[in-house]
This record gives structure tokens, C-alpha cells and sequence, in this order.
């Protein structure tokens, strides 16, 4: 079947991409258009190469190379094979097999972990880098495609590795071993969030630090992920499928693959469920956490008009790579794009130090340097960090007491460290502005407001008391040089020295940090360029309890105040902006 289309499989870069030997990729090239069957030729390298790691004296290490390889052999062997699909099972069910003996044996083994979505129990993989002694591991979760599954990540796993990343795989609805009992149409977003919940687990794994990545139709997983799944620190998209109408503009093979994963028998049954299914326009402008999307201006699958219409829809933040020379998922340019994609999120998971990240990108790519940068000299940049107390912050603090959801809060506080890390680095002067309660500064309006538990009600519950615990900070505190302003209202500039204090520093660029996005953080932000500064919000160390609220201030903020920033973009302007100290910075 799709003879023609077979061969440019081959050629497309994708199997060579995915780790298949130079060899074997050049046997059956030869194979294919001499007319030999695609399942029968896959299944000879597969058997291949499990006889190969049985060999006496072979290494565990190489008997663990030479199983994967047969498990991507075999699961090469079913790719668009629907003709005989006892046949297609028993690869399918050969696939797992060898992967299930392969991971044990690798430099990194990978650990197998339950999995559990709407009753349904799946088994995922986890591989974590050997660092002894080293903090616990921020994670990436891998999601295939519709014909890529679990098994076929191994090379950018190792990719992930080395820059510090763990990774964790698993099928999903549609996908792999998940699929017999979960067709595509049901609700990926879940399997998302139960990784999360399986992570967070792990001791070795920082369960603050958490991004996913989607190849294909695992793209446009990663962006529902993105949009809905709270927790997640960024996304990547992958030569995203988008939402899915034009279905006669689809390649054969991908309409077929689609009602075999659907578990339906007639395409136009296929073709309901996909359109139903697979739309995105209305959650991709709510997205806000870090997002890189990337395409091929050559995919014949997501062509350039689709890819225009989905970056229309994307919030003006993202970062979106295009590669002109690119096929779908730029299989032809993985040499580029795929340590490219695991620079990105090491960079966002905090594994890439300043100087790392202010390597150049590759020169194929299309992305210039933001003109936002000159906004981030170190030299006319002070850090204003808002309202990072115990009250707002901690599980035991007021917020979480009155029912409001402080996990947002919680997570962001590693990020906001690495923030003032980079601050004392660079000579990037500190404010922490803090909020409190005094019978000195409280009148009737302001204590009533948000009164019946909407918000805050402080006359059933004391906030931010002077003196109390629940004024002083949580988890990251002001350094010896840090400055330190109390504020009795949202904004840090109401009736406080802090515009004194920024004039005194030759600030140009107010960076800000904390919480609430929604109240005190868009406050200050506003605030700061009605009065001649430039403001920049780091999306990654801002948080609110109300999730929706966050998303939308930081539109607001970016819309009307000043640009929204990730960390490490912020990281990599002061890396490359780094100039001497100037005079009135050293306290």
C-alpha cells in the first residue's frame, strides 16, 4: 500500500532521524523499489537485530541498542500496513516487547510507571539524568504523533539528557499500546494532566518544573496541554497539526491512519470524528506559558496556508520557528531543528546557564533577535519582586485558608529564585515590596473590599498583619543589598519611595516579578509606565490564584503596559546587554 509514498518516507529523513542505520535505511530503499513488502522487509531487520543483541559476549549496553532497534524496526513494519491488520497487531505487540526488554539495559535505563486515565491503565517510561548529589530533575513529556508512538523518542530523549532534562513517554488515546483501548476522539488533555500527577511523585523529578513536548498530531496535543493543563512550565509544537476541517487535503496514508485510530471502518465517520475532535481555534489565544512552535514550509501534511492561520491565532509572545527548506516536522533538517527544540527547553526548565543561552540559534533558522532586548540592559534594569509573603504564597497562609488555590503561587517560587540569582549576577538592583495590614493605614473601604470570601475578607481572616507570619516572606527573601518598601495598597508606587528609589538607580526598565498577576502585579506594572518606565513582566514568575485572571492580565499587561517576557529570555538579554556597573547602582 502507497508504494510511491513508502519511498518518500524513507527519503523524508524521518527514519533516519529517529535513529534506523544509514545501512539498513540504504537496504530497504533497494528493497521498496524493487517491489518487496514493506511489513516483510521491517520484520527481517527486526529479527535481525533481537538475534544480534543474544550474541555471546555482547555488552548490556549494545544488547539494549540492538533490542531498540529491533522494537523501531518492528514498529516501522506497521507503519501505514491497514491491509492485514492481525499482522499490523503482532508488530504492534512485538514493538512493546523489545522496548520493555531494551530500557532496562540502556546508559540511562528507563523506569516504567502506571499510568491510570478515566479507568484506563496505561504504563509510561521515565529516564532521568545520572547526576548524584544533584537537585531533582525538571522533566519533559514526550508525546507522539498518529503514527509515531512511545518508542520512537529514544534520540531526542537523549538529546533531553544530556542537557539535564528528564523525559517521560507514554501512549496516549489513539496511540500505541493505549489505543485498543482508547480511540482517538476522547480528551487527551487528562493523560496530560495524570502525567503531571505521576511526576510530581517522583522524588527525582522537580515537580514545579514540568514542560511537554507534541510531534505531529502530538503537536496539537501540546497546545490543548498548553491551554488547559495547569502546572505545565512550557510547551513545544511541533509541526502541529491544527484544527482539522480540510480533510480532502489530507495524504492518503493520514486519512487511513486516522479511522484505524478512531476505531471506525468508513472515512466519513473518520472524518466527523477528526473535525469534531481535533479544533483549536478557541483555547490557542488564551495560551500563556512559555510556547515554541515550529513548522516546515514544505509540509505537505500542515501546509503554509494552515500554518498561517494557526500563528494567527497564537498570542504575539510566542516563539514560532519557521524552516523554509523544512518537510513536516523538518524531518530533513533534524540535524538542526531537533537540538535546536531541546536547547529551547532546557533554556525554560532551567538546565542552560545565562552563557548557555546566549549561544546564536543555527543560521538556517528564521527567528531574528527581538528589538524587546533593548529594553533588558542590566544597566538601566532594576528587579521588582511583589508581594512574595506567606499569606498569599504558603499552604497554611490566609489565601489558602479562605479556599483559594495557592498551587499557581507555590510553583512559580523556584523560577523567582532563579530570577534574583540572575539579578545578583548581572548587577541588576532588587526591591521586595510587601503588602500589610495596620490600623495606622486601614480605613472601611479598604478592609471591606472583596468581603464575603470572593477575595479576601479580612474581618473573618487577618491578612498580611503587621508583625504577623503571614506578612514575611515565603521561600525567596531579600539579599543583604536588596531593598525592602512596604505598600498598603495594590500598587508598589502608592504612597511608597519607590519611584525615589528607581530614579536613584537610572532606571529605564522596571522587571517585575510575584503575585498577584491580576491585583498587585498589574497595579504596579501600570503604574510604572504612567510614570516614564518601561515594564517588563516575567510570564514564568508571575502567578495568581485565579488561574483565568493571570492569563488574562498578562494579555492586558502586554497589550497595554509593556512586554511579557519568559525568564529565560530575560536571562539571555542580560547575558548579551552585560556592561560594567554604572555610577549610583552600588549600594
Amino acid at each position: 500500500m502507497f508504494g510511491a509514498e513508502l519511498t518518500r518516507f524513507i527519503e523524508g529523513g524521518r527514519l533516519a532521524a529517529d535513529g534506523v542505520p544509514y545501512g539498513v535505511l540504504q537496504e530497504a530503499s533497494e528493497g521498496v523499489r524493487a517491489g518487496r513488502s514493506w511489513p516483510d522487509l521491517w520484520e527481517a531487520v527486526s529479527s535481525e537485530m533481537e538475534a544480534a543483541s543474544a550474541t555471546s559476549g555482547t555488552s548490556a549496553v549494545s544488547a539494549a541498542e540492538w533490542l531498540w532497534q529491533g522494537c523501531l524496526a518492528a514498529h516501522i513494519s506497521q507503519l501505514h500496513a491497514y491491509e492485514d491488520l492481525a499482522r499490523r497487531a503482532a508488530a504492534e505487540n512485538r514493538r512493546q516487547v523489545l522496548y520493555g526488554r531494551a530500557v532496562q539495559g540502556l546508559s540511562v535505563p528507563a523506569r516504567p510507571l502506571s499510568l491510570r486515565c478515566a479507568g484506563v491503565m496505561t504504563t509510561g517510561y521515565l529516564r532521568v539524568p545520572a547526576q548524584p548529589g544533584a537537585d531533582p530533575s525538571p522533566c519533559l513529556i514526550l508525546i507522539g504523533g498518529l503514527d509515531s508512538t512511545k518508542e520512537e523518542s529514544m534520540r531526542f530523549e537523549d538529546l533531553c539528557l544530556v542537557r539535564g532534562m528528564a523525559t517521560f513517554v507514554f501512549d496516549g488515546p489513539g496511540q500505541g499500546e493505549t489505543r485498543e483501548q482508547v480511540p482517538l476522539g476522547a480528551d487527551f488533555d487528562p493523560w496530560v494532566d495524570a502525567a503531571l500527577a505521576v511526576l510530581r511523585g517522583v522524588p527525582e523529578i522537580d515537580g514545579t518544573r514540568i514542560g511537554v513536548l507534541g510531534r505531529s498530531l502530538g503537536g496539537h496535543y501540546a497546545l490543548r496541554a498548553a491551554a488547559t493543563v495547569p502546572g505545565l512550565c512550557c510547551a513545544i509544537a511541533w509541526s502541529p497539526l491544527g484544527s482539522c476541517r480540510d480533510w480532502d487535503a489530507y495524504p492518503e496514508p493520514i486519512k487511513w491512519g486516522f479511522r484505524y485510530v478512531a476505531h471506525v471502518t468508513d472515512f466519513s465517520e473518520a472524518q466527523r470524528i477528526v473535525e469534531s475532535a481535533l479544533d483549536l481555534d478557541a483555547l490557542l489565544p488564551g495560551i500563556s506559558i512559555p510556547l515554541l512552535v515550529t513548522h516546515g514550509a514544505r509540509d505537505a501534511i500542515m501546509p503554509p496556508d494552515q500554518q498561517k492561520a494557526m500563528r494567527a491565532l497564537l498570542p504575539e509572545n510566542v516563539s514560532y520557528d519557521e524552516y523554509a527548506d523544512g518537510n513536516h516536522c523538518c524531518h530533513n533538517l533534524a540535524h538542526l531543528i531537533r537540538p535546536a527544540m531541546a536547547d529551547w527547553a532546557a533554556a525554560r526548565l532551567g538546565t542552560l546557564t545565562a552563557r548557555a543561552l546566549a549561544m546564536p540559534p543555527p543560521p538556517s533558522r528564521s527567528a531574528a533577535p527581538s528589538a524587546a532586548d533593548a529594553d533588558l540592559d542590566p544597566a538601566t534594569c532594576v528587579l521588582v519582586v511583589v508581594d512574595m509573603q506567606n499569606d498569599f504564597c504558603h499552604p497554611s497562609g490566609a489565601c489558602a485558608r479562605m479556599g483559594q488555590d495557592v498551587q499557581a503561587v507555590r510553583e512559580i517560587l523556584p523560577a523567582v529564585g532563579r530570577l534574583l540569582s540572575l539579578a545578583a549576577e548581572f548587577g541588576v538592583p532588587t526591591v521586595f515590596v510587601r503588602v500589610t495590614h495596620s490600623s495606622w493605614f486601614d480605613n472601611p473601604a479598604w478592609v471591606g473590599r472583596g468581603a464575603g470570601g470572593r477575595t479576601l475578607d479580612a474581618d473573618r481572616m487577618p491578612v498580611v498583619a503587621h508583625g504577623s507570619w503571614g506578612a514575611e516572606f515565603c521561600d525567596v527573601r531579600p539579599g543583604p543589598n536588596d531593598l525592602v518598601i512596604t505598600k498598603h495598597r495594590y500598587s508598589g508606587f502608592d504612597h511608597t519611595p519607590l519611584n525615589l528609589a528607581l530614579q536613584a538607580k537610572l532606571c529605564q526598565t522596571v522587571v517585575i516579578a510575584g503575585t498577584q498577576t491580576n491585583v498587585c502585579v498589574r497595579a504596579t506594572a501600570f503604574d510604572a509606565i504612567a510614570l516614564g518606565y518601561r515594564v517588563v513582566v516575567v510570564r514564568d514568575c508571575v502567578a495568581s490564584t485565579a488561574r483565568e485572571l493571570h492569563a488574562a492580565s498578562l494579555t492586558d499587561v502586554a497589550e497595554r503596559a509593556g512586554r511579557v517576557r519568559s525568564l529565560a529570555d530575560v536571562g539571555q538579554a542580560w547575558q548579551l546587554s552585560h556592561a560594567p556597573a554604572r555610577a549610583g547602582r552600588s549600594d
